[in-house]
This record gives structure tokens, C-alpha cells and sequence, in this order.
């Protein structure tokens, strides 16, 4: 059986983070574990959490030393550190599944097991041009099916990380050091049709 690790990072999400553990606990493909590190939280994220690690045996909360804030690259590799599956899956504290999430993603590994990563549509609630760009990189990947990559790449047209799966051994050797500081402007999402 293809075992899953999700890992869940959270700073500060106590109004979104129990819609979010809940879209977990209601997936109806069972076989993994959970990881949520939580990046020094000063509200009552914490507390919530626990709550579900108390409830679930597959829910584990880490934290990084002295209840630290170190960033959500330091956090991810916590939680990739601590993952034990053959798939690493992500999602955002502010973000949910549907109940058949992963089993959708199982069905898709099974019919295609050369796959490394696997990305998939979104839908967004809220501001509405996030979700034209949305339905316009929904189109350039339905264009390009079979080879997305340099789109990807050049336009960074994953809506959030919450719709990517990846195999474990594929993301634990990437480099997560980037050559783009954090605190950088952003740019201007870029529009394709």
C-alpha cells in the first residue's frame, strides 16, 4: 500500500487550522500520517493542534526549539525530516481537501507509477482575480499535459502548495536555499491563455 506523509506548517492560523486538520481526518484513504510543525505561534494554534495529536494517533506536532519563529523553509525541512512515507503531500494551515483528496492521488499513482510529482487544480475562495490567473493556468496545463515543466518553471504557475505531491526521496535531496530573499517585492502573477 502508498503510504503518505502530509505535512501541514502553521504560524499564527488558529481561525483556518481546525477546517484544515478536519479536511484530514475525513479523507477516506486512510494509510497516512500527519505533520504539522507549528513555526512559533503566539495565538492558539498550538492548542488546537494538540487537541487533534491527543485525538489521532497519526497526527504529530513538532516545533522547532524554544517555541522558535524561524521561516517556512526551516519548517518544511523539520517536517520533511520527520516523514516516513514513500509520498510527501503539502498543505498550507489556511487551506482544505476534499474528502477524497488522496484517494484521487492514490488512484493516479496506481494507474501511472512512474510519476515523481503530481500537481492538480484548485478552486479559491474569495479574491476573484487569483482566480482568473487560477483558470488560466488550468488552461496552459490542460494544453500541455503530457510536459508542463518550463511553464511551470518560467511562470511558477503552481496556485499554492497545497495541490503538490511528491516522492519523498525526489524533495529530501532538492536544495531549499533560494536565490531570492524572502522579504523580496513579490512580482506580478503573469497571465497565460
Amino acid at each position: 500500500m502508498t503510504t503518505i506523509s502530509v505535512i501541514v506548517t502553521s504560524y499564527n492560523y488558529e481561525q483556518y487550522i481546525s477546517r484544515t486538520l478536519d479536511s484530514l481526518v475525513n479523507q477516506t484513504y486512510k494509510d497516512f500520517e500527519v505533520i504539522i510543525v507549528d513555526d512559533g505561534s503566539k495565538d492558539n494554534s498550538v492548542k488546537i493542534i494538540k487537541e487533534y495529536v491527543s485525538k489521532y494517533p497519526n497526527f504529530y506536532l513538532y516545533m522547532h526549539e524554544n517555541n522558535e519563529n524561524k521561516g517556512l523553509v526551516e519548517s518544511m525541512q523539520l517536517g520533511l525530516s520527520k516523514a516516513q512515507s514513500e509520498w510527501i503531500a503539502f498543505l498550507e494551515s489556511d487551506d482544505y481537501w476534499r474528502q477524497d483528496y488522496l484517494q484521487e492521488k492514490i488512484n493516479y499513482i496506481n494507474t501511472n507509477p512512474e510519476s515523481v510529482i503530481i500537481i492538480n487544480d484548485i478552486e479559491i475562495e474569495g479574491d476573484r482575480s487569483h482566480n482568473e490567473y487560477i483558470e488560466s493556468v488550468r488552461k496552459l496545463h490542460m494544453k500541455n499535459k503530457k510536459n508542463c515543466f518550463k511553464q511551470m518553471y518560467d511562470g511558477n504557475v503552481i496556485g499554492t502548495f497545497s495541490c503538490v505531491m511528491i516522492k519523498t526521496n525526489i524533495i529530501k535531496n532538492l536544495d531549499f536555499n533560494t536565490p531570492i530573499p524572502a522579504k523580496k517585492k513579490r512580482r506580478k502573477a503573469r497571465y497565460f491563455s
